[in-house]
């Protein structure tokens, strides 16, 4: 009894410390697994802040097309308004030019119809005109007209003005007046072509504004195009890291389960051979008790008599023998101990086929666990690869309209270069140009009054 004692303190001892590294294995696997579901809702945090920033940026962009509508509805207001003053302009301009012409025409028809042979032969047979003029007269009326045009040839700065003036004291007036016509007809050139200059300038400073525009919006659309695609990508990336460390982590819960499994299969199997082992010796001690037990003998014969013994007195006789009373207490304990190693084998046995089914659970659960983690890294490192596909085709689009934006900004330093100064001295240099055109018809027509 004192062995079995003692081996039930050794199981009892053993049975504790089993329990306690079963609490720290427990223990161990419960904060596993509060870590994955810490590490889950982090990731429904992640993707609440995503999906947040996501509709922030989408009611942004949204704003920003309501005012990009906005700013290109008041752009075609001013496109539409420089379009109407334009027109009036150029209506205005082609009135000018046509009362110009018109204008020109009739001196010069009227000049023409003044030299003719015809009409001066007519005129000198004329009793209402002045036959004759003294040569005194015609050079003081040269004199006048040279006057007129060395005063507009400083005022305009003309170099041809001044040799005109020059050869006006001298020269005859029909070679005067066809100088006066040639440099009328080539201001009138140079003012038609200036204002075709001027036109053309606005046209091309105006598209290569507009062009302009569109382009730095192309480039801010690829900036945030490959801002989003290298966000998604990284994204992408943390969550294919997570998904890696949580199959790896995965499997080392698999192998660390798999290990306790076979470590508390191991001591069911002794735990059930020790107590099979109580349960048959008790049974042999059971068997040997109820055998003695059983059994109507006595240690003496209680038929005999002992000898008479000559000159001593006869020895006393054993009395009947008798069972210990304490026999039914011992074998009833004994049963209740094989009672409480068959409990115990029992519980083991209930214990082991819960664990064995906790265990196969668990490795079902870890097992569809790591595939759906490998179908979802999957799915992103496709979504990755299509990612950097589209990072690098955005990145080729922002570098094109990198190099057209240079190109445009060259073409326009060129073209502020080339009409800068028509467009600043737009209206000086054509109220110049009209004001010498005038001064050079009226020395015409002082040349004409001379000549009649």
């Amino acid at each position: 009894m004192k062995q079995m004692k003692e081996s039930f303190e050794a199981n009892l001892v053993k049975a504790q410390k089993d329990e306690k590294e079963a609490q720290a294995t427990f223990a161990d696997m419960k904060a596993a697994k509060t870590e994955e579901i810490d590490a889950g809702n982090t990731g429904v945090d992640n993707k609440s802040t995503e999906l947040a920033d996501a509709d922030q940026l989408n009611a942004e962009s949204k704003e920003d097309l309501e005012d990009t509508t906005a700013q290109l509805e008041a752009d075609r207001v001013f496109l539409a308004d420089v379009k109407v003053r334009c027109a009036a302009m150029d209506k205005l301009f082609a009135e000018r030019s046509k009362v110009r012409n018109e204008e020109s025409t009739a001196v010069s028809e009227a000049l023409e119809i003044l030299t003719d042979d015809d009409a001066r032969d007519l005129m000198s047979r004329s009793t209402f005109v002045q036959t004759s003029m003294s040569s005194q007269h015609q050079s003081a009326i040269r004199e006048r007209a040279a006057t007129l045009v060395n005063k507009a040839a400083k005022r305009f700065g003309s170099p041809q003005l001044s040799a005109l003036a020059l050869t006006m004291t001298s020269d005859v007036f029909g070679k005067i007046k066809e100088s006066i016509d040639l440099m009328i007809t080539q201001l009138k050139k140079e003012m038609k072509e200036e204002v075709e200059k001027k036109d053309w300038c606005r046209d091309e400073l105006h598209k290569n504004e507009m062009a302009t525009t569109a382009k730095y919006e192309d480039k801010e659309d690829a900036e945030t195009t490959i801002a989003n695609h290298e966000a998604n990508v990284a994204r992408l990336k943390d969550e294919i890291a997570a998904a890696q460390a949580e199959i790896k982590q995965t499997q080392i819960d698999i192998k660390q389960a798999s290990e306790n499994r076979q470590k508390e299969n191991s001591e069911f199997q002794t735990t059930v051979a020790d107590q099979r082992a109580t349960q048959q010796i008790l049974a042999k001690a059971m068997d040997k008790l109820k055998g003695f037990y059983s059994k109507k003998a006595s240690l003496l014969q209680t038929g005999r008599q002992a000898p008479d013994l000559v000159g001593a007195a006869a020895p006393a006789t054993f009395q009947p023998y008798k069972k210990k009373g304490g026999a039914g207490g011992v074998m009833g304990m004994i049963e209740n101990i094989v009672n409480e190693s068959k409990h115990v084998e029992d519980e083991s046995r209930a214990a082991e086929q819960e664990a064995q089914a906790g265990y196969e659970q668990f490795m079902v659960d870890s097992g569809n666990a790591i595939k759906a983690l490998q179908a979802d890294i999957t799915d992103k490192q496709a979504r990755v690869a299509a990612a950097d596909g589209d990072l690098v085709r955005a990145k080729e689009d922002l570098a094109a309209v990198g190099g057209d934006l240079e190109d445009l900004n060259q073409y326009n330093k060129e073209l502020h270069s080339e009409c800068d100064y028509i467009t600043h001295n737009f209206e000086t240099r054509q109220q110049a140009r009209t004001d010498e055109v005038e001064a050079l018809d009226q020395a015409k027509a002082v040349l004409s009054g001379a000549s009649v």
